[in-house]
């Protein structure tokens, strides 16, 4: 559906997007991340066509385009950018209207959202009257509400409540059942875990990382072993293929640098004593982001 290859973008001296590459299928999900100043929202304004990009391609549906066709993709930006001052109702209809939707449609689908988001009492009330979170709450109705089949997501959950993180979420979860595609992007390495099929991890604009998520755990040259057991950390710190040992309460996370030597440590645990937990597991999105991060500043 969208392809993009070398997309690039400088300021005067500044490389803020280096050749960056990739694709995406009709309702995968994929999270752009990095630090702050990394080029992640620079990259979905090139996208959008609300800034001339300096170099690269953006095709979709095997077609070149100068950006993605602003009726079909929902956009939330970083930053917010509704009118405080208006009525919430009147807001979300004008939005949708601009987005060609005819006012029936527009308003059974405001209406749809605004429960999802349990915001319905709140349609005839001014933006500003509401709390930082139901406002942006509101935000994201206007990024949803012509039922774009492409969503760009920038910081969704910023402001979010656990609770309403929650309920983003499983909406997020719906949208991809129903085939929409999703680019978001966000610090929360947990949530993009949860959601994304793929990834592209970028550092001062270039692409350093990038993949199906599953794919890339499997490619990283060290893993997991949860243990529960009477050995000392200081102990398993000497052992051969170990590189670190974390403690957490009773539990161990041992780090290893190949799979291989899951069994060796195990029989090595089982001399002192018994072992109560004992699996592997690959390293989490926010030990990999750490780790490739760290070795960009390198």
């Amino acid at each position: 559906m969208l392809e993009v290859d070398h997309l690039s973008k400088r300021f005067l001296e500044k490389q803020a997007v280096d050749e960056l590459s990739f694709s995406i299928q009709p309702g995968e999900s994929l999270g752009l991340i990095g630090q702050n100043g990394a080029g992640k929202t620079t990259t979905f304004r090139m996208l959008l066509g609300l800034m001339e990009r300096t170099d690269g391609t953006i095709e979709w549906q095997g077609r070149k385009a100068h950006h993605l066709p602003l009726d079909r993709v929902g956009y939330l930006p970083e930053e917010r950018g509704l009118f405080a001052e208006e009525q919430v109702e009147q807001q979300l209809l004008f939005l949708a209207g601009l987005k060609n939707m005819n006012k029936k449609e527009a308003k059974a689908s405001m209406a749809y959202w605004l429960d999802v988001f349990e915001l319905e009492k709140e349609k005839k009330q001014k933006l500003n009257t509401l709390s930082k979170g139901n406002q942006q709450k509101i935000q994201l109705i206007a990024a949803l509400v012509h039922r774009p089949d492409f969503l760009i997501l920038d910081e969704p959950f910023s402001g979010l409540d656990p609770v309403n993180t929650d309920i983003l979420k499983e909406a997020i979860q719906n949208l991809r059942r129903e085939g929409v595609t999703i680019i978001f992007s966000s610090h929360r390495m947990e949530h993009v875990e949860e959601i994304c099929d793929k990834l592209v991890m970028l550092k001062n604009g270039k692409n350093i990382l990038s993949g199906r998520l599953g794919e890339i755990k499997t490619r990283m040259d060290r893993n997991r072993i949860v243990a529960e057991a009477s050995c000392p950390p200081e102990d398993i710190r000497t052992w051969e293929g170990v590189q670190e040992v974390r403690e957490a309460g009773e539990r161990l996370h041992i780090y290893t640098d190949t799979k291989a030597r899951s069994r060796d440590i195990l029989q090595q645990l089982f001399t002192y004593g018994d072992v109560r937990i004992f699996r592997m597991e690959p390293p989490s999105l926010e030990e990999i982001f750490k780790e490739k991060i760290g070795e960009a500043h390198a």
